[in-house]
């Protein structure tokens, strides 16, 4: 096509360079903080996970510890005379033993179940469970106190 003036016009548009580097530069400004966002997400759905397994375990060692603690007359003291304890749980609160080699399962928790100062008489005793994970370090712990009530010989 020519104009009045004998130019040719080119009737094809297209984007510059400069055109499309402007905008892969917005394009990349905007996605840069959507993938730190989804980093925070991540860490923080994992650690919404170990607290329901830590809840789970201590679910567990607590139920475990009424009822050893309820199995016969002696067994109240029995149960003082065995703490401080420590034992293992896989995830889902399985327990796996009082030795941490077990084959085969990499992501467990240590729980320590030890008297505590909340309460104690010849009725009554206060245990403090300590769950600490990740291994093999354990550098992060959830404590919970529980209170073992005795009545006659049975509670």
């Amino acid at each position: 096509m020519t104009t009045p003036l004998g130019k040719v016009q080119n009737s094809d548009t297209a984007f510059t360079l400069v055109e499309i580097v402007i905008a892969l530069g917005v394009v990349a400004f905007c996605i840069v903080p959507l993938i730190g966002t989804l980093a925070v997400a991540y860490q923080q759905g994992r650690d919404s996970q170990a607290k329901t397994e830590v809840a789970l375990v201590l679910q567990s060692m607590e139920t475990a510890l009424r009822a050893s603690a309820n199995r016969g007359t002696n067994s109240f003291a029995d149960l003082k005379a065995k703490l401080p304890l420590t034992n293992y749980f896989a995830e889902g609160g399985r327990y796996l033993g009082a030795n941490a080699s077990v084959s085969g399962t990499t992501n467990f928790y240590r729980c320590v179940a030890s008297t505590s100062a909340l309460q104690a008489s010849a009725n009554s005793f206060g245990i403090s469970i300590v769950v600490q994970y990740p291994p093999p370090t354990y550098h992060q712990q959830i404590t919970n106190q529980i209170s073992l009530f005795r009545y006659g010989t049975r509670w």
